[in-house]
């Protein structure tokens, strides 16, 4: 018998052109050798350039979904995007820890879409930094961890970490502007993934989305944390020069 496959979960909004949330994150998970599969927290009316709407999925619903999957399925990793509320978010990973405490999880907070729609006026930071002590990996951009951290700079949010939490945060490098390297904060250290700033291209709808779902998938394969995200930094390099419009081409085998 062979070895068995890692097998994911993505738990986050329908993207109906396939460029972000659940299906950007399946294709992502199955590019890079786990078995995807996802649970919707949201539908959404949105192509690579322009938001329309958005309707939340009734956070029993979400649960429901998330425990028929639990009676069938071991997740060695989950990845949420965006989410009603903190606490339903809460609710979620205690169910999940339930089955399995050490199940990796990584959280993209996703505060507004690439498209330009606002999921979020305003995360209440209290209930924030309850929650992300329960994670494994938090992957904002510079614009969302302005939002949660009231800071961009590395070294300001590794002292908020130690002050409140006990947190692993990549910040996210795309819309750095001068360069795309993306940092690894700890309590412990700051660790830089160089990237490549791509002149020519035009980035890629959904790409924070790609990056989040290729570290779960390599924290899946038993990869180390600084490791995962090392080759979910090369894997989106792929994605954003797979093509040269919005949506990207995910590169199997």
């Amino acid at each position: 018998m062979g070895k068995q496959v890692p097998v994911v979960l993505s738990v986050g909004g329908w993207d109906p052109c396939g460029g972000a949330g659940l299906a950007a994150d399946i294709k992502t998970f199955e590019a890079n050798g786990v078995r995807g599969m996802g649970v919707c927290s949201a539908i959404t009316s949105q192509v690579e350039d322009s938001f329309n709407s958005l309707k939340w999925v009734d956070s029993d619903l979400v649960q429901s979904q998330i425990c028929t999957l639990l009676g069938n399925y071991h997740f060695d990793a989950v990845k949420f995007g965006i989410i009603e509320s903190i606490d339903q978010l809460s609710r979620w990973i205690h169910i999940l820890k339930k089955t399995n405490d050490s199940v990796n999880l990584v959280w993209d907070p996703v505060l507004k879409a690439s498209a330009g729609h606002d999921f979020h006026a305003r995360i209440d930071t209290g209930r924030f930094f309850d929650l992300i002590r329960q994670i494994t990996l938090l992957t904002p951009n510079l614009h969302e961890a302005e939002s949660l951290f009231g800071s961009t700079e590395p070294i300001a949010i590794q002292e908020i970490i130690r002050r409140n939490a006990s947190c692993k945060v990549l910040l996210k490098g795309g819309h750095a502007g001068s360069h795309a390297n993306d940092v690894l904060i700890d309590a412990e250290g700051i660790t830089v993934i160089e990237g490549v700033r791509f002149i020519n291209s035009n980035g890629k709808h959904g790409s924070g989305c790609v990056f989040s779902a290729a570290v779960c998938a390599a924290l899946a394969k038993g990869a180390s944390l600084s490791n995962a995200c090392e080759l979910a930094k090369r894997y989106t390099e792929s994605f954003i020069l797979s093509d040269d419009g919005l949506l990207g081409w995910h590169l199997f085998g």
